[in-house]
């Protein structure tokens, strides 16, 4: 294995959490549960104006991805639609609505598809392998700068924005390259046969027409 994917497997591991390889964890008993959310949460320290709401709601937005990561594991969500939804609640969380909502989802899709570019650009045979690292590093800072530059000076903003390089990394590498890339074959052929589908009703149409005089 190389030097930069070993690396990259143990910032994965990092932003899924230990049992990230074998899977979701197990859902913990209900009592259990009800008491880890009802648990007073901690406060960040250096953050102005953070409120416990604010970090319960940020530690509801981190349950809510897993759970639409397991959910994409087990086939019940496609790959982009996992996406979709994680940068919708994130949104919701961070307050964005109406234009300053779409900017962030444009935002947070551009950094997410800048990740993946900057890994499969390390990974060209004409790459240097000791320098494949590097060039990673260099997308993944320029994503979390695209994606933060939307972020405002505000106590839940500055709270996502302390995760964001982990963020962006369940979402750029969590789904399965393998489904990812049937899913995209299939929507790209699922478009050209519409296209044809089209052309040749267009065709129809036009040889039914009666020829003018």
């Amino acid at each position: 294995m190389r030097r930069f994917e070993t690396y990259l497997l143990t910032a994965l591991l990092a932003a899924h959490g230990a049992g990230a390889a074998e899977g979701p964890a197990p859902a913990a008993p209900p009592a259990e549960a009800k008491a880890a959310s009802e648990a007073a949460p901690e406060l960040t320290p250096g953050i102005p104006g953070l409120k416990t709401v604010d970090v319960r709601e940020h530690r509801h937005l981190w349950r809510e991805i897993e759970e639409l990561q397991a959910w994409e594991r087990a086939n019940r969500i496609s790959v982009a639609e996992y996406r979709g939804k994680v940068i919708e609640k994130t949104a919701q969380f961070l307050g964005f609505k109406g234009s300053g909502g779409q900017e962030f989802t444009t935002a947070a899709a551009g950094a997410v598809a800048g990740v993946r570019d900057s890994f499969r650009a390390g990974r060209r045979p004409e790459v240097d392998p000791a320098a494949d690292q590097a060039m990673f590093d260099t997308g993944l800072d320029e994503a979390v700068a695209r994606l933060t530059a939307h972020l405002r000076k505000e106590p839940r903003h500055e709270l996502f924005a302390k995760d964001v390089k982990k963020w962006l990394l369940k979402l750029a590498f969590g789904p399965s390259e393998a489904k990812e890339a049937r899913e995209a074959k299939e929507a790209k052929e699922a478009k050209e046969a519409k296209k044809a589908k089209k052309a040749k009703e267009a065709a129809k149409i036009a040889a039914a027409k009666p020829a003018s005089d």
